[in-house]
């Protein structure tokens, strides 16, 4: 008795760890792609920032 209701505990669990599994799969976003913009270069010992623009035309 103790063992079939350990086994039937136990499937029970796997279902719910699969169901949650598959809903977290569908859940997930992919990463936004990177559309140009502005990359900065951080510097250290109080000197400033330096901004390279990857689009010429904002230059």
């Amino acid at each position: 008795m103790e063992n079939a209701k350990k086994e039937k505990i136990e499937n029970q669990l796997r279902q719910l760890l699969n169901a949650a599994s598959q809903e977290k799969d569908q859940n997930e976003l992919p990463a936004p792609r990177r559309m140009g913009g502005i990359q900065v270069i951080r510097k250290r010992k109080g000197q400033p920032d330096q901004h390279i623009f990857e689009n010429p035309c904002l230059n």
